[in-house]
């Protein structure tokens, strides 16, 4: 993704008409490879070429260094001189490709960040220039979809990828390889350093855009094209010469200016403040001097394709005033009912990663929030082997009674809950109510061509567990009258009750809700074959036993708060079989859909707090 007018100093033959237009990082595109010299269709005698090296965007014509090609004599001494050239090459492409090797295992700082002011409320920028190692990873992830194979041509197939994207967005109109591709250098952000003042009503979004360029001219003469003949005059600020655009019915001005590698669009005050952050001038800082910014990046991979801040304690201050203005302050503060807490900024990475694509995501941990224990999942030897979802929550009693809780300090909520707590009270009360709750998950099998899925759990309280499951299948009996039909079942030694309706109004269809408990597992599916199935499971033929959950929970944290799994592959073949009747499966969806779905394989996430701090990992895994 960077400037194909770039050439090496000696000059290239022409690529055939036919061939994808490429662009100088070619000769490093592929994972593990060595730059080698390109010998000319023809032999000319003792012609020299230039070898590309790698820079930076913005920088300088790359070094060259002259090597001989062509055929040389067959002589004693031709052949000397010409074993020595071809040690000196080597030696050349051996420490090119050190270079590589070492320049990939770096961090590789964001050209953008320096731009956004501090205090920026959103920031989000998107790595296309492929830091780090993210060229050789992201090679190696697209390498299973149709097309992307040979990692040789990966900048090709990204630039056909985005030419597709751009002439389907613009009804052909306009191509991102022939008008985008000549002066972008991959790298794009977006900030938003102010939201509408809530005070005075404004309704502008104050933003400023990003992007790495290698040609100014082309990139301004490119968004030029783009104002369709809009009235603009020129200034000059911290040296940059700005086009400025008044644009709607308020004249808001929009402003644009390259300044070195990147181009600098928005409305005009946040250009004006992305230069000064930039330069650290008229009292202002950049994200990238931020200590939130700072924490954040620390806590996240280096290298990413993907990158976001959220401050979050100014979206919600923003939120609260805007209520206000709209007289809306006698609503309640729900944002304030969480067990968690409130924290004062999120972000999170998207990386490629071998065969997977890694979200990192990352807060700070209040203080207040409910207490969760960290632990290898406690429900997945309890599930099926046939399991192909499983969303799992520890503790999910504390962290419901810890809702409660919070809503409390809320006055408008707690006076509500004051008048639930009398009718809770005569059962128990909460803590009676939801404090057996321990860990619990959401559960889709298939066996077969059967789906069923329920809620599995392990009760924190057998006892209360128990008698909660039993208070409520006599409230169901006594008030549900002829509308509810109970039928108690005894299953290898445990009672399973199941719920369904007399009333076709109710249930459309034949569904019921089965439960039973025994000593501590909770199981209540649809239907009472989902809870049979759950009660058969054996030891050592349970889903925490199988190789490809093992496998996929490697990828991320496996002692966690919260993990969620799901056999993408095997939803995928469910989907299919029950949304497409057999033998008339549609041929758009076999050709167009389907060979980009198939190289999918497994989604895996899961949730910890350590050091203070929430960290989340989700990890698509390709075949």
């Amino acid at each position: 993704m960077t400037d194909p007018s770039r050439e090496p100093a000696g000059g290239s033959q022409p690529e055939p008409a036919s061939q994808p237009e490429r662009a100088p990082q070619d000769a490093v595109a592929e994972p593990i490879t060595e730059p080698v010299a390109t010998v000319q269709p023809t032999s000319p005698p003792m012609t020299s070429q230039s070898v590309w090296q790698p820079t930076s965007v913005g920088s300088a014509s790359p070094p060259t260094t002259t090597i001989l090609s062509g055929t040389p004599r067959a002589t004693g001494r031709g052949r000397l001189r010409w074993g020595i050239a071809l040690l000196v090459v080597a030696l050349l492409a051996a420490t090119a490709s050190a270079a590589f090797f070492v320049l990939s295992g770096r961090a590789t700082a964001s050209p953008m960040l320096a731009y956004a002011p501090s205090g920026s409320v959103m920031y989000a920028e998107i790595r296309g220039d492929l830091p780090g190692d993210q060229r050789q990873q992201l090679g190696a992830f697209l390498s299973g979809f149709p097309g992307f194979a040979d990692q040789s041509i990966l900048d090709d197939k990204l630039t056909e990828t985005l030419d597709r994207l751009v002439r389907a967005a613009t009804d052909g109109k306009h191509s991102y390889a022939a008008e985008i591709k000549p002066w972008w250098g991959g790298a794009l952000a977006i900030d938003v350093p102010a939201l509408p003042d809530a005070a005075s009503g404004s309704d502008g979004i104050r933003g400023a855009g990003y992007l790495t360029v290698t040609d100014g001219a082309k990139a301004q003469a490119w968004v030029h094209d783009q104002l369709g003949g809009a009235t603009t005059s020129s200034e000059t600020y911290a040296g940059i010469q700005l086009t400025v655009i008044a644009a709607g019915e308020k004249k808001i001005k929009a402003a644009y200016g390259v300044d070195g590698s990147m181009l600098v669009v928005g409305d005009l005050d946040s250009v004006k403040a992305s230069l000064d952050a930039r330069r650290h001038q008229s009292g202002r800082t950049s994200l990238a001097d931020d200590a939130n910014v700072k924490q954040a990046l620390a806590a996240l991979p280096a290298d990413h394709l993907v990158f976001s801040f959220v401050d979050n304690a100014r979206m919600l201050a923003w939120s609260r005033a805007l209520s206000e203005r709209a007289g809306s302050a006698t609503m309640p503060d729900l944002t304030a009912c969480s067990a968690f807490g409130t924290p004062t900024w999120a972000a999170f990475t998207l990386r490629a990663d071998g065969k997977t694509l890694r979200v990192d995501f990352v807060q700070p941990a209040s203080k207040e929030r409910a207490k969760v224990t960290t632990v290898t999942s406690r429900v997945a030897s309890r599930l099926p082997a046939t399991t192909i979802v499983q969303a799992d929550v520890h503790d999910l009693g504390a962290i419901l009674l810890g809702t409660l809780d919070a809503c409390r300090k809320v006055p408008e909520i707690a006076k509500v809950l004051t008048d639930i707590d009398a009718t809770v009270g005569s059962l128990g009360g909460w803590d009676s109510l939801l404090g057996w709750i321990g860990d619990t998950d959401i559960v889709v099998t298939r066996d077969g061509t059967t789906v069923a899925g329920g809620v599995v759990g392990i009760a924190a309280d057998k006892a209360g567990a128990a008698r909660t499951v039993t208070q409520l299948r006599n409230l169901l009996a006594l008030g549900g009258g002829a509308q509810i039909a109970i039928k108690d079942e005894d299953y290898a030694g445990t009672t399973i009750t199941t719920i369904s309706s007399n009333d076709a109004k109710v249930f459309a269809t034949s569904a019921s809700v089965a439960l039973a408990v025994r000593d501590d597992l909770v199981v209540i599916g649809i239907g009472a074959d989902f809870v049979k199935h759950v009660l058969d499971v054996k030891a050592g033929a349970s889903l925490a036993d199988l190789d490809r959950y093992k496998q996929a929970l490697g990828r991320v944290d496996g002692s966690n708060e919260q993990q969620v799994y799901v056999d993408v592959t095997a939803v995928r073949s469910a989907i299919e079989s029950v949304a497409v009747p057999q033998g008339a499966v549609p041929k758009d969806y076999q050709v167009e859909y389907k060979p980009y779905l198939e190289p999918l394989d497994v989604i895996v996430g899961s949730t910890a707090t350590k050091d203070e701090m929430i960290r989340a990992t989700f990890v698509l895994i390709v075949k």
